[in-house]
């Protein structure tokens, strides 16, 4: 039976890694470092994820994404499939072959929700959830809610995007930080959420 990867490398797609800048963190090569189990909320293309693998060559991850149309169309050489959607999915995989991390990057094909609730039933643990999906406060607060019951004893919870673009961002994690006992840094365009002491 042939794997998603190797279903992937058959068609034959050329890389394409298309990042932000806040794709290349030094705040999540540094929360990645330690991390054995890492898991991500929004993968798109794959950017972050391979940023964090480049930081440490241990780590497994789980990437959780439906990988449609995030209501943007995004920008560079995509393929689209027979009915003109952009194969988001395919490209993702692609670009973990391309970087020589497929064998550590689990790709989870749901909504954040569902997702975080397969791990949490599949009793995964992850010592860093990386949360960049939905950009608005409702998502935000959903996605740390649903990281709660995968979190190891000592994980860290980073959201991406703390800015004046998606101020919602921002507001979910401080209340669900003042809500669950969690502490709050904001750096590099990022929150830091950990369990006070």
């Amino acid at each position: 039976m042939k794997n998603v990867y190797t279903v992937a490398a058959d068609l034959g797609l050329k890389p394409y890694m298309l990042g932000w800048k806040n794709s290349i963190s030094p705040v999540l090569a540094e929360f990645a470092a330690g991390a054995k189990t890492i898991v991500e909320v929004g993968s798109l293309l794959g950017a972050s994820v391979a940023w964090m693998a480049k930081n440490n060559p241990e780590a497994m991850f789980y990437c959780i994404d439906t990988w449609i149309d995030p209501g943007f169309p995004v920008a560079g050489p995509i393929q689209r499939d027979r009915f003109g959607a952009q194969m988001l999915y395919e490209q993702f995989l692609t670009n973990m072959l391309a970087e020589g991390i497929s064998e550590r990057v689990n790709p989870v094909r749901m909504t954040s929700t569902l997702g975080l609730k397969a791990l949490a039933k599949a009793e995964v643990k992850a010592d860093l959830c990386y949360v960049d999906g939905g950009h608005d406060y409702s998502e935000a607060f959903i996605d740390f809610v649903y990281c709660l019951p995968i979190l190891s004893p000592n994980s860290v919870i980073i959201a991406d995007d703390c800015n004046d673009r998606f101020p919602g961002v921002e507001n979910a994690a401080r209340l669900f930080a003042e809500q669950e006992g969690f502490t709050v840094e904001i750096r590099d365009m990022k929150a830091i959420l950990r369990r006070a002491k």
